[in-house]
């Protein structure tokens, strides 16, 4: 008892402690590498369930299979990914950490993406926008369902 609900926790069960690994600064060089892989994908469309950046992903897919090629093994699911990494505050953001956000249903997270930094993100959207795209986390929808922030690079 006591559990707060989520198994698997692998982000928190490393033997040298909770934060072993990660930097207070994060590694804002490979973040600026990443985001500029990531800006390439805009215009990728949205599909359920896709990990295929060539053929449609979904927001946490886009978030997996770009980290994942560099390197970065990430849960697959919004609601199990924000179990990667450490917890950075919304003002210590830096390029590549990962933005988290409940736009509703029964989760506490409901969507994912990557900061870029100048307080705008990128991610995949089956809103509006449609697909991979760039958006500010200062607009209603991103500025009304911010929940948290991860930083999963070393």
């Amino acid at each position: 008892s006591g559990s707060s609900g989520s198994t698997g926790n692998s982000g928190n069960n490393n033997s040298s402690g909770s934060n072993s690994g990660y930097t207070s600064s994060g590694n804002a060089s490979v973040g600026q590498t990443i985001v500029s892989a990531a800006r390439s994908q805009i215009g990728v469309p949205y599909v359920w369930g896709g990990t295929n950046l060539n053929k449609g992903v979904d927001c946490s897919g886009f978030v997996y299979a770009v980290m994942k090629n560099f390197g970065v093994s990430l849960n697959r699911s919004s609601y199990t990914m924000v179990d990667n990494g450490v917890e950075v505050s919304r003002s210590e953001l830096i390029a590549g950490d990962l933005v988290f956000f409940n736009s509703g249903g029964n989760s506490r997270i409901s969507h994912v993406g990557i900061y870029m930094g100048d307080g705008t993100y990128i991610h995949s959207t089956d809103g509006a926008a449609y697909g991979v795209t760039v958006t500010s986390m200062n607009s209603g929808y991103s500025a009304n369902t911010y929940v948290t922030a991860r930083r999963v690079l070393r």
